[in-house]
C-alpha cells in the first residue's frame, strides 16, 4: 500500500451546569453522526449526514469506562491502592504496574464523568464509577499527597513508599483536574476532604510551580532558567475551568475565575507564535525557554519532550478547544481573541500535521511545519492526537457554526476513531495504528499515558453539544 503523504491545505452547588465491546462494524462508521441541532451549530442540511449519535457516545463511554475499571481497579486490596492502569488488550493487568499520579488522577476523571453520565441515564453501573471515584480520590490524597509540604508526588508503591518523589506542574494540575471533577460524585465527608484537597493543590500550584512569568513550572524546584513545557500549563488551564464550574458563586470562585482568566491570557499572549509568513496560521511549541519564547535546540529523539525544538499541533488543538470553552463559560476577557486565535491553532494543524487520508499524523513538526528527520512517529497515526482534533473539530463545527470548515474533518477523525482505532474484539482505542496498512501495534493497548483520557474527553464534549 502507498504511504500517505501530506495534504495542503448562581445559587451554591457542586455540581456542574454545563456493550461490554465498542466494536464498529465497518457498515456502521458512516452512521456514527447523528442529528443534533444544538444553539450555534443548527440541525445537518437535509443532504448531508448529522454529526453526533449520542446514544452511540453515551454507549462507549460506559463500556469502556468499565471494561477499563474491570482491569485497574482492585478488588481485594485496601481501598487506596493505586489503580492498575497497565493493561493488555484483553483488559488483563500488564507487569510491571506503573501509576503515576497522572494516571491516578486520570483514573477518578474517566470515573466521574462516566458517573455523571450513567446517573443521567439511570445506568446500573453508576455505582460502579463511584466506588472507583472514592477509592480513587482517597488514594491520590492518602498515598500521593506530601502532608507535610504539600503537593503531590509523582510515583507511589502499593505499600505506600514513595519511589519518586518529584512533583510536577504536569501531575499536580491532574490531582486539581480529577479532583474537582470527583467532588461531583461524593457527599457528606469525603467530599469535604476532596474539596479541601482540591483548594490545597490549587494553593501549591500558585506557591511552587507558577514562575515568574506567571506559567507553570515543569516541575516544582526548577529555578528561573529551566525550560518549560505546554503541556503543565494547558493541563493547570484545563483544571482551572473544572474548578470553577463546580464551586459555589461567591468570593472563592470569583478568584478562580480571575486565575483563568490570567491563564488563557498568558497562553495567548506568551506561547501561540504566528506562522512565518501568514498571521492566519499559528502554533505553540511543546518546549520553550524559561522566557516562554521558543527553544531552539536540534531535534532528537531523546530531548523531544525536554529541550527540542517541536512545534505541537494536536496540543494547538487542545487549546483551541480549551480556549473556546473558556470564553463560552465567561471566563475569557472582554473583547477575547480566544476563538480566533483558536482557529489559527487549527489552520496551521490543518496545513502541516495531517496526510492525505484525512488522519492526524504528525504529532511534532518543525516550526515551519516540516516533518522532524529521525522521529521514529513519523510513520504512526497516534489514539490521543486524532482524538484531539475530532474533539476540536466537532467543537469548533458544532458551537461555533462552522460547519462548513469542519464538518468533514470531524467526520474523517470520527471514522477513524470508530474504525481502525477501534479493536472490534475487546473494545477501546488502539495506542497507534501504522501509517502504511493500519496495523495496530498490540499489546500493551494501556499504559500510564492513556487511561481513556482522551477518549473520555471526546465522547463528554460530544454529550455536552448534544445535550445530554
Amino acid at each position: 500500500m502507498v504511504c500517505p503523504t501530506r495534504s495542503g491545505g448562581g445559587a451554591r452547588r457542586w455540581r456542574r451546569t454545563s456493550s461490554p465491546s465498542t466494536a464498529v462494524l465497518p457498515a456502521l462508521v458512516a452512521l456514527f453522526v447523528v442529528a443534533v441541532a444544538v444553539t450555534g451549530g443548527g440541525a445537518a442540511p437535509a443532504s448531508e449526514p448529522p454529526l453526533i449519535d449520542a446514544a452511540k457516545f453515551q454507549s462507549d463511554l460506559l463500556s469502556v469506562v468499565a471494561q477499563w475499571d474491570g482491569g485497574a481497579v482492585s478488588k481485594s486490596a485496601p481501598a487506596t491502592t493505586p489503580f492498575h492502569v497497565n493493561l493488555n488488550r484483553d483488559w488483563s493487568r500488564a507487569y510491571p504496574k506503573d501509576t503515576s499520579v497522572i494516571a491516578q488522577a486520570r483514573g477518578v476523571y474517566i470515573n466521574a464523568e462516566a458517573a455523571a453520565v450513567a446517573g443521567r441515564s439511570r445506568d446500573a453501573r453508576r455505582d460502579t464509577y463511584v466506588a472507583a471515584v472514592r477509592s480513587g480520590v482517597a488514594t491520590l490524597l492518602d498515598r500521593y499527597r506530601d502532608t507535610r509540604d504539600g503537593g503531590f508526588y509523582y510515583r507511589v508503591a502499593d505499600d505506600g513508599r514513595v519511589t519518586d518523589g518529584t512533583k510536577d506542574g504536569y501531575g499536580n494540575a491532574h490531582v486539581l483536574f480529577a479532583l474537582a471533577t470527583g467532588v461531583r460524585e461524593l457527599r457528606g465527608a469525603e467530599r469535604s476532604r476532596a474539596v479541601a484537597g482540591a483548594r490545597g493543590v490549587a494553593a501549591y500550584i500558585r506557591a511552587s510551580l507558577i514562575d515568574g512569568m506567571g506559567g507553570v513550572k515543569t516541575r516544582a524546584g526548577d529555578g528561573e532558567s529551566a525550560t518549560r513545557s505546554i503541556d503543565p500549563l494547558t493541563h493547570y488551564f484545563e483544571a482551572l475551568l473544572a474548578w470553577w464550574d463546580v464551586l459555589p458563586a461567591g468570593a472563592e470562585r470569583n478568584a478562580v475565575a480571575v486565575e483563568a482568566t490570567r491563564t488563557g491570557t498568558f497562553i495567548v499572549d506568551k506561547t501561540v507564535v504566528a506562522e512565518a509568513g501568514d498571521a492566519t496560521s499559528a502554533y505553540v511549541a511543546y518546549n520553550y525557554q524559561s522566557n516562554w519564547t521558543p527553544t531552539t535546540a536540534a531535534y532528537s529523539r531523546g530531548t523531544q519532550w525536554t529541550t527540542a525544538a517541536t512545534a505541537t499541533p494536536p496540543h494547538g488543538m487542545e487549546l483551541a478547544f480549551l480556549l473556546s470553552r473558556a470564553e463560552q463559560l465567561g471566563l475569557a476577557p472582554a473583547a477575547s481573541t480566544w476563538v480566533d486565535v483558536g482557529v489559527r491553532l487549527i489552520r496551521y494543524a490543518e496545513r502541516h500535521a495531517f496526510d492525505n487520508r484525512g488522519y492526524l499524523r504528525w504529532e511534532v513538526t518543525a516550526y515551519d511545519g516540516s516533518p522532524l528527520g529521525g522521529n521514529p512517529d513519523n510513520g504512526v497515526y497516534v489514539w490521543w492526537a486524532e482524538s484531539e482534533a475530532a474533539r476540536c473539530f466537532l467543537h469548533f463545527a458544532v458551537a461555533r457554526g462552522r460547519r462548513s470548515a469542519y464538518a468533514g474533518r470531524t467526520r474523517t477523525s470520527l471514522a477513524a476513531l470508530a474504525g481502525p482505532f477501534t479493536d472490534d474484539t475487546y473494545g477501546g482505542w488502539y495506542r497507534q495504528l501504522r501509517v502504511d496498512n493500519l496495523a495496530s501495534d498490540g499489546n500493551p493497548k494501556w499504559d500510564r499515558w492513556k487511561v481513556a483520557y482522551h477518549f473520555t474527553t471526546l465522547h463528554v464534549e460530544a454529550l455536552r453539544l448534544a445535550g445530554q
